[in-house]
This record gives C-alpha cells, sequence and structure tokens, in this order.
C-alpha cells in the first residue's frame, strides 16, 4: 500500500523545473487519475501535518475510489481464472502444493476426539516446533540482553568473482521448510539455473555487453520468454478442461459438476470477461489507447498465471518476475507507436504490483486449493475471501495515509514512498520524450527464451529420464531467488538425502518435523512482533526477511 500510495502522489509532488514533469507529465493526468496537491495536502502527506491539521480525505477520496474500482475488477478476473483452472492443476496435472501440504497436514481428520491433530502430539512435529520457536526465543532475549550471540540467519553478501553478480547465503526458513514439500527436481533445477543465469550475467559484464539502463538484464529477458512460454503449454495443455468449463457456462445443462467450485463455471467466464472489459474501458479513459491495454492487460494476466503456477509447485512465497509487463509491452511495441497518455498511464500501473508481484493471483492459486480441504460451502468461502480483501485494502489505505500525515511518508525512510521519484517517473518522463521503436536485441532474447522453454518442455514430457524441470529456467534470473537460493538448495540436499536413504516412507515419516518447524518458526516471529510491541515501541528489531 505504500508502494502504491507512493507512485499514486509522486508526479505532483516531486515535479520541478529541471525534471520538467510539469510540462511532460501533468498534461496528460487526469484529474481523477492521482490526488491533487489542492491547499498542499499532498506536501505536508510527505512532510508530516501541523498540530490540529485534519487529513483532507476529499483530495483522496476520488481517486482511490476509480483505483479501488480496478484493483476491484482486476481481482475478480483473477479470481474467475485461478476457479476454471483449479481443477485442471488439481486432479488432472496433481500439481504439488507445497504452501497447503503443511496446512492439510495440521487440518487432517483423526478418528481421535481430543482438540488438537494426530500431527501435533507426534514427538518430531515438537522437535521441529521447538527448533522454529526456539531460534525466535533465543533472538528475543538478544533484544534485552545484546551481549548474548544470535542466530544469525541473514543475509550476508559476498562475491565470487569481480564484476559477477553478488550471492548471499541467508537462510530463510519458512523457504527451507516449504521446499521439503516440493518435488526435488523442482528444487534442483531451481539452484541449478540460478547459477547459470549467475555465470551468464558475470559473462556479459565482462566482456561489456549491455542493453541500456532500466531494460532488464539478459537473463531476465530470457526468463521472460520462458515464462510466457510455460504458460502457453499450460494452457494448451488445459484446453480440454477449459472446453468443459465454458460449455457449462454456456450451457446449464451441461453434466459438468461445479458445484465444488468458489464460483460456477457462468460466474467464472462471465466475471473474467467483465472485469476484464472493465480494466481495458479503465485504461482507455486514464489516456491509454486501446491497443496497448490490450497487450499490456495480456502481459499481465500470463505473468500473473505463470508466477501463480511456479508457486504452487515450488512453493516459493518470495517470487516475482524479472521483467515486468509494462517493460515488455515497451519493447514489443516500441515508445515511438505510443501516445505519452498511454505511457504514463501504464507507468501508473506499475504501483499496483510492488516489485513485480504478482497481485492476487497466487494467492487465490492457493485457496482454490485449500477449498477442496476445507470442503463445505465453497462459495461462503468466496464470500469471504472478497470481503477480507475489500476490508484489509481500505484499511492499508487508510493506515498509510494516516501515518504520512502523523509522520511524514518521506520520514519512514521507507522505499516504496521514494521509488516514484527515484525509479518510475524519472525513467517514465524519459520514455514520453523517447523514439525508440521495437527492441529488437530484448526480443531477441525474450524469443531465445520461449524457444529454450520449449525444447526443455518437450524434454520434461517427452522422455521420463530427463532430471531437469524447467520451472527453473522461468524463474532462475529472478532477483528474489537470488535472496533464496541457499536455502532452497539446502531443502533440495535434505530432500534428496532422505529419499536416497530411505524412499518415500522416510520421507512421509520426516514430514511431521518440518510441519513443526514451519510452525514453531510462525509462532515465533508473531511473539517477536509482540515482544517490540510492548517493550520496544517505536524502535524495533530484525526479526524475519526473506
Amino acid at each position: 500500500s505504500g508502494f502504491f500510495l507512493g507512485t499514486l502522489i509522486a508526479p505532483f509532488y516531486f515535479a520541478s523545473p529541471e525534471n520538467r514533469w510539469g510540462e511532460l507529465l501533468h498534461p496528460y493526468i487526469p484529474s481523477w487519475l492521482a490526488p491533487s496537491n489542492e491547499g498542499g495536502a499532498m506536501r505536508i502527506f510527505f512532510e508530516s501535518a501541523p498540530a490540529g491539521y485534519e487529513i483532507p480525505w476529499h483530495v483522496w477520496a476520488v481517486p482511490l475510489g476509480w483505483w479501488a474500482c480496478l484493483i476491484g475488477a482486476l481481482a475478480f478476473a483473477l479470481l474467475c481464472m485461478a476457479v476454471m483452472l483449479r481443477k485442471q492443476w488439481v486432479e488432472n496435472e496433481r500439481l504439488v502444493y507445497p504452501l497447503i501440504s503443511p496446512v492439510a497436514d495440521l487440518i487432517a481428520s483423526s478418528e481421535s476426539e481430543r482438540l488438537l491433530p494426530e500431527i501435533v502430539r507426534h514427538r518430531l512435529f515438537r522437535i521441529g516446533f521447538g527448533a522454529g520457536l526456539g531460534i525466535m526465543a533465543w533472538n528475543a532475549l538478544v533484544f534485552f540482553w545484546p551481549t548474548l550471540p544470535r542466530v544469525d540467519y541473514f543475509h550476508h553478501w559476498w562475491n565470487l568473482l569481480r564484476n559477477y553478480p553478488t550471492m548471499t547465503s541467508g537462510f530463510n526458513i519458512y523457504t527451507f521448510g516449504f521446499g521439503y514439500f516440493a518435488n526435488v527436481d523442482v528444487l534442483f533445477s531451481v539452484w541449478l539455473f540460478y547459477l547459470i543465469y549467475w555465470a551468464q550475467t558475470g559473462f556479459f559484464v565482462r566482456v561489456g555487453f549491455d542493453m541500456g539502463p532500466g531494460t532488464g538484464t539478459v537473463a531476465g529477458w530470457e526468463c521472460t520468454g520462458g515464462l510466457f512460454a510455460m504458460v502457453a503449454w499450460a494452457l494448451w495443455s488445459s484446453r480440454g478442461h477449459l472446453k468443459a468449463v465454458a460449455h457449462k457456462a454456456l450451457d446449464s445443462k451441461c453434466e459438468v459438476d461445479d458445484s465444488g467450485e468458489l464460483l460456477s463455471y457462468r460466474t467464472a467466464l462471465l466475471g473474467f470477461v467483465g472485469g476484464t472489459g472493465f480494466a481495458l474501458f479503465w485504461f482507455y479513459s486514464a489516456g491509454m489507447e486501446m491497443g496497448v491495454g490490450v497487450v499490456l492487460i495480456l502481459g499481465m494476466y500470463v505473468t500473473f498465471l505463470g508466477l501463480a503456477k511456479v508457486v504452487s509447485e515450488s512453493g516459493m512465497l518470495y517470487l516475482a518476475w524479472p521483467v515486468s509487463p509494462q517493460a515488455l509491452v515497451a519493447g514489443a511495441m516500441g515508445l515511438q507507436t505510443m501516445a505519452a497518455g498511454s505511457i504514463i498511464t501504464m507507468g501508473f500501473t506499475e504501483g499496483l504490483f510492488f516489485h513485480g508481484k504478482g497481485m492476487f493471483m497466487s494467492g487465490f492459486a492457493q485457496t482454490a486449493k485449500m477449498a477442496d480441504l476445507a470442503g463445505g460451502n465453497t462459495r461462503r468461502l468466496a464470500f469471504g475471501m472478497g470481503l477480507a480483501l475489500v476490508v484489509g485494502v481500505a484499511l492499508c489505505f487508510s493506515i498509510m495515509i494516516g501515518w504520512g500525515y502523523e509522520n511524514g511518508a518521506y520520514n519512514l525512510h521507507e522505499f516504496p514512498f521514494r521509488y516514484g521519484r527515484v525509479n518510475l517517473f524519472p525513467k517514465v518522463a524519459d520514455q514520453v520524450q523517447s523514439a525508440e521503436g521495437f527492441a529488437t536485441t530484448r526480443m531477441m532474447f525474450f524469443g531465445l527464451g520461449v524457444g529454450v522453454m520449449s525444447l526443455m518442455t518437450f524434454l520434461r514430457y517427452r522422455f521420463p529420464w530427463w532430471p531437469i524441470h524447467p520451472i527453473g529456467f522461468a524463474i532462475g534470473a529472478n532477483g528474489r531467488i537470488m535472496k533464496s537460493v541457499f536455502a532452497i538448495f539446502w531443502a533440495w540436499a535434505c530432500k534428496a538425502l532422505i529419499l536416497h536413504i530411505g524412499g518415500v516412507v522416510l520421507y512421509q515419516r520426516l514430514r511431521p518435523f518440518f510441519v513443526g518447524l514451519l510452525a514453531g518458526y510462525a509462532l515465533g516471529v508473531g511473539l517477536s512482533f509482540a515482544v517490540d510491541c510492548i517493550w520496544f515501541p517505536g524502535q524495533g528489531h530484525r526479526v524475519h526477511i526473506y
């Protein structure tokens, strides 16, 4: 929410004669798209309000209302997409869903009438729970007695070779714990392709090859091509199921059963079309050309869908795309063919996806799987999810705006509030003046990624002995992978060793330990937060980081 709000108000607050935003950007920004600086409202938001100042909600109401409509339309369209693909992913392809596996173990039914589930009474669960909670409890003691040695699992940066990307040895327990429930070949491919992309990036730096500032790396464009090829194959594999979904949506007498879905197939199909249509109309009203809007929303959907499938197979909590849909549209269509309104509105949309996260799609895919475990009336689950989303977004916006006026958003020392000034709108202003056409080099590497991913997918499905899962190629150059790869490697090493020694039987026997480790660590993070709130208000400590 801080990133979104910082993006929304940056063009006005940070405009100056030097950057010429008033000339290049302001004439193309509709009055309802961003809050105005009426009465110095934006200046006070960044610099803090004087005593007795009342927050000018009327300045925020119209733009936030229209943006909320866009967020709601996109969120509902993504939920509909998740509903239409649930059966294909859960029942036909049988994706692993590592984020859901520990939850399934915790809520598994038991013949016993005891309150706690069977797995909680398992000795290995208690050992793992104690380990996860114990680490956090010990570090909480360090808050009070700093001379004690801390269990340090945070990032330590080091350079293996000159001019090659920096590596980190940070160990995230969530990534490690959930990784245990992923397929071992998926884990192997992730860290393998991270090393391949690391070597490739370093080589290009050493030879002086550069595609220009703000355009992404070679590896990032290859990854993006791989992600698009992966989604294309996923949709092609789902064509039979999607045809049945459409048949059921158009003919209520069709024998296809959708009673167990979060939404009926008819609602899902109409909601997807309606939400997408509203988003396109919104983009057009904001100043974006219809053709650019169609390509942008297609790029967004493919990226969201690809990330959701990767999360469903790998269990990676921290994941994002290496090249944004906005950068892909600019490279594929050429800036010289776009009107200034298209470029500026496209820049604003980056505020919806902090650092390339997949909006709500990954969470909706997990919820669709959870509906299978929950049973009962899944339609009520969908309603509850929507209500939580509405309340959550409204609370986040109101809290962040209140904090901004109380403390001064620019005094919070948070990167999201500075991104619009430092990274986003300087780039947008340059793009408005750019005469760049089709980005031949970038799209060449994008096409190379499509080709390599297609080949790897063919090998994977054609030869059962092929050991490398293609999913690693699609995400190996991701910035989040760099901070997670150390934990992914150890998750792969542990699971591979367990399967080699005892096979599936030993893997199943050790599941309670990893469920307990995740549960204990999660509780420890919450308790550490409570300790900070009670004994160190306004100060805080480094508790958990990805």
